[in-house]
């Protein structure tokens, strides 16, 4: 999928199972796994996968894969700053789904839902 026609979705979690519940909402609603990623922090280790598992390597940080996924730098920050208190953060790339992803993510319980 090309990332200039596409737009992304970020939805910041309380935990893991929230964040799990909505990937399998999100897959069940017919977005494709491919189109979601992942991170979690676990102490200091970090959880990554699908659209977020560049993250999980000493050269990238959420910031950066966030940016790089399409999100506007300012999004991106604190979306950084509640995963490192803590949260989830569930991200998906799609070209026409946008208000379909936010509601699943909204309805799986998320926090905040950001879109760009």
């Amino acid at each position: 999928m090309n990332q200039r026609s596409s737009c992304v979705v970020v939805g910041v979690f309380e935990g893991r199972g929230q964040a799990h519940d909505a990937l399998r909402s999100l897959e069940a609603s017919g977005i494709a796994s491919k189109q979601v990623g992942l991170a979690l922090r676990h102490g200091e280790l970090m959880e990554t996968a699908g659209t977020l598992a560049a993250v999980d390597v000493p050269e990238h940080d959420l910031v950066g894969g966030l940016i790089g996924l399409g999100v506007p730098l300012a999004p991106a920050r604190a979306c950084a700053m509640e995963f490192e208190r803590g949260r989830a953060i569930v991200a998906v790339r799609t070209r026409r789904r946008v208000p379909h992803a936010a509601q699943v993510l909204q309805a799986a319980g998320a926090l905040t839902v950001l879109g760009s």
